[in-house]
């Protein structure tokens, strides 16, 4: 059974912030970029208390690359993931076949973990606490 909801109440079901240190959403490849995303990811952190601009985090390639590097994300996870509640992923053309080691990243980092797919896209492989097929607008 297929259950349609907005994401804002998906992000008011899975955003599980820890009080001082774990609070941010962080977005990578593009996860939850689109105004409703965006939207729906600031509402949940004011109504956890906290800003967008402070807690909203989105990972940009390199300078001059085109493209995120998965071992840039993996890392980033290493060092900061101890600062986000919520990682929400979409592939991109650079990590194919890499859903299981983003996935991994992010759980050793203590963080639940949203993949946003197209309708066409198939399910990651790695597992995930949620996983949303989102239709085009």
């Amino acid at each position: 059974m297929t259950e349609s909801c907005s994401v804002e109440a998906l992000l008011a079901q899975s955003y599980a912030p820890a009080p001082k240190v774990r609070v941010g959403i962080l977005l990578v490849g593009g996860a939850l970029s689109d105004a409703e995303g965006l939207h729906a990811t600031d509402a949940a952190l004011i109504a956890a208390g906290h800003t967008s601009l402070r807690r909203r985090a989105s990972l940009q390639p390199r300078a001059g690359e085109a493209e995120l590097r998965v071992a840039d994300v993996i890392d980033f996870l290493a060092w900061y993931g101890h600062e986000y509640a919520l990682v929400a992923f979409r592939a991109w053309p650079a990590a194919c076949g890499d859903a299981p080691a983003l996935t991994d990243a992010a759980q050793r980092a203590g963080c639940r973990i949203i993949w946003e797919i197209g309708p066409t896209d198939a399910v990651p492989a790695a597992g995930s606490d949620v996983l949303v097929r989102r239709l085009p607008a």
